[in-house]
């Protein structure tokens, strides 16, 4: 058994080690939609067939402007669409797509051989897939049928439409390099589960892809940016010089973090190597940029529940991966401990004693889910100290 995951830019494997990887967000993460029409992005496949010439070599040709004016009406239709039947039961028999919430492209089946096993055909994910990103959901017992209702936990077969092939793990041949056993799609009859992460969660009417409201709950797994309000800035990850580890455990390297007030032009990561943190000052700030993204995790980084006062979380920076952590949490004698930043590994003892946080509000009477405009202060776990900059 493991997560299914999106590696090395394309390549679906999965990864069956007993915890989850602290980059399980950004790599196991999918959203179940309804089977996409591609009808004009069918006609304009079969026009740069039979020109043998690329889109860009017939973009001022007017076929072609009214066939990308067809294809764009219809991705507004099928996002229409989704939005529609978002909530809807999956049954099986239905058609569906499987999308990757970080890079927005669909689990899809290729022509070519797998990797590893060369009589089953590459799975990958690919953001102009098509109608190679269609899968049939099929019971896997004879006690479920066509048409009833798929339940979490229920083992299904995901039937590729086009092939009639299946998706499986290999688990004979070798592994992928990094690591993970190769999924493909053969003959095989294999069996998945799906597990929720949480129900698709609509942006506000009126607001960007992606974008959060100001007064809705922080779900575990969101990226946010963390303001801190008694000096006006923005807690930004920026890279120094990295610090061996104190022990022989998994974490994968510490570096010292100062608690400073920064210029934008002080605090950009180089090469991402987000070693420690500072404070970026409010007006200085490029609303781009990736040094003040962050994900706020649940100890179980395989949940994407809103986040509740007194939960205790992973502070990540999603670029990086690695988490804001108390370097000596064993060494308490009643002095400042020093703050850093971790790779980490949820389940691993050692790392959750340097990186686990609770949420505390500000108001004792608060209670119930976090809003993303809601005051809060972090507390560490182990030694009960509380976060703050000097």
């Amino acid at each position: 058994a493991g997560m299914l995951s999106v590696r090395s830019a394309v390549q679906l494997g999965a990864d069956d080690s007993p915890a989850p990887t602290a980059a399980f967000g950004h790599e196991s993460i999918f959203v179940v939609m309804q089977q996409h029409n591609y009808v004009a992005s069918r006609k304009v496949k079969t026009l740069l067939e039979a020109e043998g010439r690329t889109a860009a070599q017939l973009a001022g040709e007017q076929r072609m402007i009214e066939l990308q004016a067809q294809v764009e009406r219809e991705r507004e239709m099928n996002a229409a669409t989704f939005e529609r039947t978002t909530g809807r039961d999956v049954r099986y028999g239905q058609v569906i797509q499987l999308r990757h919430t970080i890079t927005g492209a669909f689990v899809s089946v290729g022509r070519q051989a797998a990797l590893l096993n060369r009589e089953g055909r590459r799975v990958t994910i690919d953001e102009g897939a098509g109608e190679a990103g269609w899968f049939r959901v099929m019971p896997k017992l004879r006690i479920h049928s066509e048409g009833e209702r798929v339940r979490l936990g229920d083992p299904i077969v995901l039937e590729h439409v086009g092939t009639s092939l299946r998706l499986r793990t290999e688990r004979v041949v070798g592994r992928l390099p990094d690591g993970r056993r190769e999924v493909s799609a053969t003959l095989e009859m294999a069996a998945l589960k799906l597990s929720l992460y949480r129900p698709f969660i609509a942006p506000p009417h009126g607001e960007e892809d992606g974008e959060e409201s100001s007064t809705s709950p922080l779900y575990g797994g969101a990226a946010v940016r963390l303001v801190y309000e008694e000096m006006d800035g923005y807690l930004a990850a920026i890279a120094s010089d990295l610090l061996p580890p104190k022990d022989g455990g998994s974490i994968a390297s510490v570096a010292e973090m100062a608690f400073k007030r920064h210029t934008h032009s002080e605090t950009s990561v180089a090469g991402g190597g987000a070693s420690s943190a500072a404070l970026v000052a409010s007006a200085a700030h490029d609303e781009a940029s990736a040094d003040t993204m962050w994900e706020v995790l649940h100890q179980d980084v395989t949940s994407g529940r809103a986040h509740e006062w007194g939960g205790r979380v992973w502070v990540a920076h999603g670029p990086s991966g690695r988490a804001l952590a108390v370097l000596d949490a064993e060494g308490d004698d009643g002095s400042d401990l020093p703050l850093g930043m971790i790779g980490f590994a949820p389940g691993d003892a050692v790392a959750e004693r340097r990186g686990l946080f609770e949420l505390v509000p500000m108001s004792s009477s608060a209670a119930g889910a976090i809003k993303t405009d809601n005051l809060f202060r972090l507390r560490h776990v182990q030694t009960g100290r509380w976060v703050d900059f000097a």
